[in-house]
């Protein structure tokens, strides 16, 4: 792997649930380790714990190809609440300081949309764990069960739509596709948030 091109100021992250990825990636001048996992390899939270990167625990039910197949939850707030905070104290068990820690609820991983539209309702919930939130919810197919979009790339309006809801409600970084209109809305947002 190349050393990434540093030439902006903009922190650049790796996606990968892989040790050997994940280091090469961070050599490589990464200094965000997203592990759609939540750090559960022992390997990973080894690569965690000598790198100085923030570190994003994602909650996945399942594994990606099979995720969406027939996910179910007694209560979808109770577990996501708990996995991320057995993820997060056990990075905090070897030294790593609380704000280097993102916890992201993983929408659209494992999940249905009444379990992706509960976790958007209460998302100010997963702020009492104590530890920055990020979450991706652009041109995800919940949207498309709302808005009745099916092509991805035309789930900009719903997208645009929760962004601005997750920032209301303290959400600190949100994943989209769409950067520039992102940017746009939520200074919108911000801006009439701020007056009020």
């Amino acid at each position: 792997l190349r050393t990434l091109d540093r030439q902006t100021d903009i922190p650049l992250s790796i996606d990968t649930s892989k040790p050997d990825v994940a280091r090469a990636a961070l050599d490589a001048g990464a200094s965000i380790l997203n592990d759609v996992r939540g750090f559960t390899d022992p390997e990973m939270l080894e690569v965690a714990t000598g790198s100085p990167a923030r570190l994003v625990v994602m909650h996945m039910r399942g594994e990606p190809r099979t995720m969406q197949e027939t996910p179910s939850y007694p209560d979808v707030m109770t577990e996501v609440s708990a996995f991320l905070r057995e993820r997060a104290d056990a990075l905090m068990d070897r030294g790593i300081q609380a704000d280097r820690i993102f916890l992201d609820p993983g929408i659209g991983f494992g999940k249905r949309l009444e379990d992706n539209l509960r976790i958007l309702r209460e998302i100010e919930s997963f702020r009492k764990l104590g530890h920055p939130l990020l979450v991706g919810p652009s041109r995800k197919s919940f949207l498309a069960g709302l808005a009745g979009e099916a092509r991805p790339e035309d789930r900009l309006p719903g997208g645009l739509a929760t962004v601005s809801w997750l920032a209301l409600r303290g959400v600190r970084v949100v994943r989209v596709h769409d950067v520039r209109e992102a940017v746009e809305a939520l200074r919108v947002i911000q801006a009439m948030a701020g007056a009020a």
